[in-house]
């Protein structure tokens, strides 16, 4: 019979071994990885203005959809086509069959106004706090 070999375990490193690396230009590749670093923090910034119009806009949708549905739906119980009634005289009808044909009368917004959003003093983000630390380093290099 052959004899088996003997495995040898390989010594496992502890948190006090280190390993050293000698870098050509060291000062370079900080400001190398700090430029990548700030332009990373940039693009989420960016990303969470993108969630936050993406978010407002689903919400104009529903909006949309409910003004869209009343709408279709006064148009199908008036049928003006069918009506022998001017539109004066139809503003005058309170209700057919017991259904409200025109319900109070609200002052309409421009199509084209966007309403004014309040900003509010917000705690400053995280993300802009450790932008400007990374910049200040940068530039002190």
């Amino acid at each position: 019979m052959a004899k088996r070999k003997k495995r040898k375990v390989a010594k496992r490193r502890t948190k006090g071994d280190s390993v050293h690396v000698m870098l050509v230009s060291p000062i370079e590749s900080r400001k190398s990885i700090l430029r990548e670093t700030i332009s990373i923090v940039d693009l989420l910034q960016r990303y969470k203005v993108v969630k936050k119009i993406r978010e407002a806009k689903e919400e104009e949708l529903v909006n949309f959809r409910k003004k869209l549905s009343s709408i279709t739906r006064l148009v199908k119980l008036v049928r003006l086509k069918e009506m022998p009634l001017e539109m004066e005289e139809l503003k005058k009808v309170r209700s057919i069959n017991n259904k409200l044909v025109f319900a109070k009368q609200r002052a309409l917004k421009p199509l084209g106004a966007k309403p004014q959003v309040k900003e509010r003093a917000l705690p400053k983000d995280p993300l802009d706090a450790q932008m400007e630390a990374l910049r200040r380093k940068l530039s002190s290099l």
